[in-house]
């Protein structure tokens, strides 16, 4: 009898489960199917798995014209929040030219207006969180709001919009998707929000761009993400004392950009070790105000002029070697090294000034190879400085003038300057030597110089024994002299000079 009850109690469970699965079966096959409301189609589901169903809408509609996507939608008697555009929703619908979104929209997925070229506004509304990858493609938008929620945007969403003219990224997005902005060849401004990445050809192609502002926020670059801009002429790099700018594609960042101007104020590194403005041969002008990391400007053969304000810090190993075109370069006066081969072969520079007195300290030192082979340079004045590495200056054969103003002669060895130089240039020291009988007369190295002055307060400079023979002299009445008398007042070369 127990076992007739159990059997019977076994069958009544499997009749009752058996009801179950066919009615979640229908319930099932019900929300796969999609219906139509105001001609717009949906579908039912449950993202979640909790059972929180909504409505999605899907592909399949032929749609022109302004489209209004309602906040709910009813079926079969119950009533649905429409939270996602599915993917494809709208694609290639030309025709459609305006749309509402829903206010309490959540995710617009993956192509949803691709192609639509028709559509030529969209504001994204404030709760949406996610737009999927190339949600936009090659759609017609000029104009653009992203709600302040969004923080996710997929690959290339917005690629290929080439009437949309800028754009301001909501300050919770932290990054700027690979190939987001491709090809928006009508792009002419960019406001970057909260974002610290920008990734891989984010903005490659974006022909209209004529300046870009990195904020300090923004840590990495990916590889080519502002190449063939083909309009990009400025470049500028916000202020961050703590975290320096790391390109992760070395030189091609900017590759096809005619980059003219970069203004630079942070550290900036590059993973492959190459700069990211290595061989920029487009560029002609720079500000900087932070230190210079090695190779920054290596090979930009048309830079002409460096300005460096920055406080402290050092200029890297070949940081402008091979700048040829280079003319006019303004260093910090509390600059602390210019290392090896820093401004070898910048054959355009004529006139060249380093050091400074900070509180009687000095303190820059001039490394090996600093100015190796800059054939140009004629002029060199010396504030107060620690001193110059061997073959600092080596093959600067052009150097007619030194003006050293250090009263005590800075350390220098004997292959500092190049061996012409040491018997053709003019070594002018300053006036306090008169009372130490000359110091650079006895220092090691600085007294090889075949011709060495001493500048005097009132222009009148001091002519010693060795430069006697070298130019004709005359006196105050304009006659040759070819004998000067010791401490005569003479005229040589167009200056006053006293004979000793």
């Amino acid at each position: 009898m127990e076992r007739k009850t159990e059997l019977l109690s076994f069958l009544e469970g499997l009749k009752r489960l058996g009801m179950s699965l066919s009615l979640l079966l229908c319930s099932i096959l019900t929300f796969a199917q999609t219906f139509e409301v105001d001609g717009i189609r949906f579908k039912i589901v449950d993202e979640s798995g909790y059972g929180a169903y909504e409505a999605v809408v899907v592909k399949g509609g032929k749609y022109t014209g302004h489209v209004e996507i309602p906040e709910q939608v009813t079926y079969e008697g119950n009533s649905y929040w429409v939270r996602r555009i599915g993917e494809e929703a709208f694609e290639n619908c030309s025709g459609l030219t305006t749309v509402t979104l829903p206010p309490y929209l959540f995710y617009i997925e993956q192509r949803a207006f691709s192609g639509c070229t028709g559509l030529t506004s969209i504001v994204i509304p404030e709760r949406v969180m996610e737009i999927g990858n190339y949600a936009f493609y090659g759609s017609g938008i000029k104009s653009l709001t992203i709600g302040r929620k969004v923080k996710s945007i997929g690959s290339g969403s917005f690629s290929n919009c080439k009437n949309l003219t800028s754009v301001s990224l909501p300050g919770i997005l932290t990054t700027v998707s690979s190939r987001l902005f491709l090809d928006c060849t009508s792009l002419t401004s960019v406001s970057f929000g909260g974002v610290k990445t920008i990734e891989q050809e984010a903005f490659r192609g974006c022909t209209s761009l004529e300046s870009i502002t990195i904020p300090k926020n923004v840590l990495k670059i990916g590889g080519r993400a502002f190449s063939d801009c083909t309009s990009l002429k400025t470049l500028i790099l916000q202020p961050d004392l703590w975290y320096g700018l790391e390109f992760e594609g070395g030189n091609n960042t900017f590759n096809g950009s005619p980059i003219e101007t970069i203004i630079y104020d942070r550290t900036v590194g590059s993973k492959s070790g190459i700069s990211p403005f290595e061989d920029m041969t487009t560029l002609k002008n720079v500000v900087i105000r932070s230190s210079i990391v090695e190779g920054l400007f290596r090979g930009c053969t048309n830079l002409s002029s460096v300005n460096i304000d920055g406080k402290g810090g050092a200029i890297g190993r070949y940081a402008f070697y091979n700048c040829k075109g280079l003319q006019t370069l303004e260093l910090p006066k509390e600059l602390i090294n210019i290392e090896e081969y820093a401004f070898a072969g910048c054959t355009g520079l004529t006139s060249l000034s380093v050091g400074d007195d900070i509180h009687g300290m000095r303190y820059l030192t001039i490394f090996s190879h600093a100015f190796d082979h800059c054939t140009g340079l004629k002029t060199l004045y010396i504030n107060s400085i620690s001193g110059i590495q061997q073959y600092a200056f080596l093959g600067c054969t052009s150097l007619e003038d030194i003006h050293t103003y250090n009263e005590t002669p800075p350390s220098i060895y004997a292959t500092s300057f190049d061996e012409k130089t040491v018997q053709n240039a003019t070594l002018h020291v300053p006036e306090p030597s008169l009372t130490t009988e000359s110091q650079y007369k006895e220092a090691f190295y600085w007294k090889d110089f075949f011709h060495i002055v001493i500048d005097l307060p009132s222009s009148i400079n001091v002519i010693d024994n060795k430069t006697e023979n070298s130019g004709c002299i005359y006196n105050l009445q304009g006659r040759k002299v070819t004998t000067p008398q010791k401490n005569g007042l003479y005229i040589k070369n167009g200056k006053k000079f006293i004979f000793r």
